[in-house]
């Protein structure tokens, strides 16, 4: 496995599916910085095993006294919030994001009622609060890079704030001189206090965000713009008339075409190419659903580019670091593909003259 290896790119936001010797953690929060505990929970000193199969890993429960309850968990589901429901250590209701859980350990909060919520963590990181099989990527870097960790933050702290039903802001509200700005650079900032995290995360990653936005069509329009004499090397007969681009100032941009392998047996695929700047502040990612049907591999192109790639559910995500930027290649679900056929894809596209795009100038 090479050292930019899927496992190190992977932020597991929500629920994992199970592997040996996870920790998962549970805490109950308040809305506020009042002190009283959420509720009065028995505990042990010891850990209390609890199921039977062949995987296992810790559930530990903390109160906001501070008290702890360790569980030992073994089973044969596929994911934690299976494994827990089955053994009735968590409840909840389901939602359009997934199982909202309100009792952990027989100890029930709501937040709709009483401010308090119940907040998860995987190995010390924040995990939001829905318990299913989704899988979230990061769009901007390895683990460890500002950019990785600038955006898993502030999704985390997003997935709380809506979670928590925006801690009570208006959805429609000026967003403060910076905030109405940048409105349609970054579109996904809707609230001011989300604003303010944005430029409080990015300041601690000490990472610039961006100034300027422009939208336009056709494959050598982009090229023109980037200042690129082409990176694909497919031909790729679009079904749109036009294919759409976005690019920002310091020539990061996303670009979706459609395109076909060619030959007796082509295959036919939607492929959005994703280039993000290293130093600049980004905070787009991809969730997948059922992500235990996706297998890792990685392998060395043509050009010497060593990629990863995520293929599973009739899609593929590649993920290459370069030194300047941080470049993905998506696929819309679709026909499934071997990894022969995906290596088409791949080497169609010349990831390391994207990589070394310089500084553009937007038209005006």
């Amino acid at each position: 496995m090479n050292k930019f290896s899927m496992k190190k790119l992977l932020s597991i936001l929500l629920c994992i599916a199970l592997i040996a010797a996870l920790a998962l953690s549970t805490v109950g929060c308040s809305k506020n910085d009042k002190t009283e505990p959420v509720a009065s929970a028995e505990t042990s000193g010891g850990t209390v095993s609890m199921g039977e199969g062949e995987t296992m890993f810790l559930f530990n429960v903390v109160d906001p006294e501070g008290k702890e309850s360790h569980f030992e968990i073994h089973t044969d589901e596929k994911t934690v919030g299976a494994a827990l429901l089955s053994l009735g250590l968590i409840a909840g209701e389901d939602s359009e994001y997934g199982l909202y859980v309100k009792t952990v350990n027989g100890v029930t909060v709501d937040y709709d009622q009483d401010g308090k919520y119940w907040a998860f963590y995987v190995d010390g990181e924040y995990a939001g609060k829905k318990l299913d099989d989704g899988m979230t990527i990061s769009m901007q870097g390895c683990i460890g890079s500002p950019e990785y960790e600038a955006s898993r933050e502030f999704n985390a702290f997003l997935s709380a704030y809506e979670a928590n039903g925006y801690n009570g802001d208006a959805l429609h509200q000026p967003l403060g001189d910076w905030g109405e700005a940048h409105r349609r650079v970054y579109n996904g900032l809707y609230t001011e206090t989300l604003v303010n995290k944005f430029l409080e995360i990015s300041g601690k990653y000490e990472l610039t965000p961006w100034d300027e936005l422009y939208e336009g069509s056709g494959y050598a329009s982009l090229c023109e713009i980037i200042g690129s004499d082409g990176f694909l090397t497919m031909e790729n007969p679009s079904r749109q008339s036009i294919p759409e681009y976005r690019v920002w100032n310091d020539g990061s941009f996303s670009f979706g075409d459609d395109w076909r392998t060619g030959g007796e047996e082509e295959s036919f695929c939607t492929i959005a190419i994703n280039r993000r700047v290293k130093g600049s502040m980004s905070i787009d990612c991809l969730s997948l659903d059922d992500a235990h049907e996706y297998h890792e591999w990685s392998y060395t192109t043509a050009r010497g580019e060593t990629v990863s790639v995520y293929s599973g559910n009739h899609q593929f995500i590649v993920l290459y670091n370069g030194e300047n930027a941080f470049i993905s290649l998506v696929s819309q679900p679709g026909d499934s593909l071997g990894d022969d056929e995906i290596k088409v894809y791949v080497e169609s596209v010349d990831l390391s003259a994207l990589d070394k795009i310089g500084h553009i100038n937007l038209p005006a």
